[in-house]
């Protein structure tokens, strides 16, 4: 059977991560529990979601000449993502993002290094390699441009084009259009169309936008509309959570997964619900994404709860 290929536009990053009870308040010291580097980034994260998942992935983007940047891309190569297309920039560092886990949740800086030289010279450098895909997938802890530049390269080629617009920022009109699927947080969601954040509000805004979308919301159900379609909401599965850091990724890559081999946007979002909740049930960004046996076990246990 011929697996689905995917290219990965996006960031390669290193997760520093704290573990700590509560998060500090502005001007508070707070002892830490536990410290511990991981790989990250969302587009190496949902990159290795694909993978792991059973398709064909090739990365694009960029990583320093530092020791981080040869861990990174040995780490996407053992998960089998083709790296062909990754650059080392001379004296530059890795991205880094510094992540802090309390509470059942957690917040990120990210520190775009290397990443901020995936320009579009660099795709349009890369076109023969990026429309050989079934599908594109790209988010935004790169420069705005270059996505707007994807965008379009998968427009002109006609690839289905899924946008995850994090970290949330306003997106130009064209960028918006040339999306085959947008898939923002509830954060996200509002910032993305520019609206402002007020639940009273929530459903209409949605109506109002013509593309597809589903809009994540944690542990709560996920809320999808088809192009010029009707709302639905998609259950979430119950589970125990214990990093909640690369749940949208694990989203992406699945959902992305799904859409490049041809399945109903509906069926694609059910299956990424699954693998997303079996993402926060690991430490790590990437080290919980689940493989395709690990979902089928998982969907084949009676104590998974919808």
């Amino acid at each position: 059977m011929t697996k689905p290929n995917i290219s990965v536009v996006g960031s390669i990053n290193m997760d520093l991560v704290k573990e700590v009870s509560n998060f500090p308040n502005k001007g508070e010291t707070v002892l830490g529990k536990n410290f511990f580097t991981s790989f990250g980034g969302k587009g190496a994260n949902q990159a290795i979601a694909s993978s792991r998942l059973g398709a064909e992935v090739t990365m694009f983007g960029c990583v320093g000449d530092d020791d981080y940047g040869k861990k990174l891309i040995s780490n996407l190569q053992r998960n089998g993502v083709n790296t062909e297309n990754v650059t080392s920039v001379a004296n530059m560092t890795s991205g880094i993002a510094s992540i802090t886990l309390s509470e059942e949740d957690n917040s990120i800086i990210v520190i775009p290094g290397a990443n901020n030289k995936v320009t579009p010279e660099y795709i349009f450098d890369r076109e023969a390699e990026i429309i050989k895909s079934d599908l594109i997938l790209a988010s935004i802890e790169i420069p705005l441009e270059t996505v707007v530049c994807v965008s379009e390269m998968a427009k002109k080629y006609h690839i289905p084009f899924v946008l995850n617009p994090a970290p949330a920022t306003q997106l130009p009109a064209k960028l918006i259009q040339n999306s085959t699927l947008l898939t923002p947080n509830e954060h996200e969601f509002f910032v993305v169309l520019g609206s402002n954040d007020q639940k009273s509000i929530y459903e209409e805004r949605i109506n109002t936008y013509n593309g597809a979308i589903i809009i994540t919301r944690g542990s709560k159900s996920a809320v999808m509309k088809k192009e010029k379609g009707e709302l639905k909401y998609l259950p979430s599965y119950k589970v125990r959570v214990v990093d909640t850091t690369g749940a949208g990724d694990a989203f992406n890559g699945a959902i992305a997964y799904m859409l490049a081999k041809g399945e109903d946007l509906e069926d694609a979002a059910k299956f990424a619900m699954a693998v997303s909740a079996l993402a926060v049930t690991k430490l790590g960004a990437q080290t919980g994404l689940p493989t395709i046996e690990e979902y089928d076990n998982f969907m084949q246990s009676n104590n998974i709860l919808r």
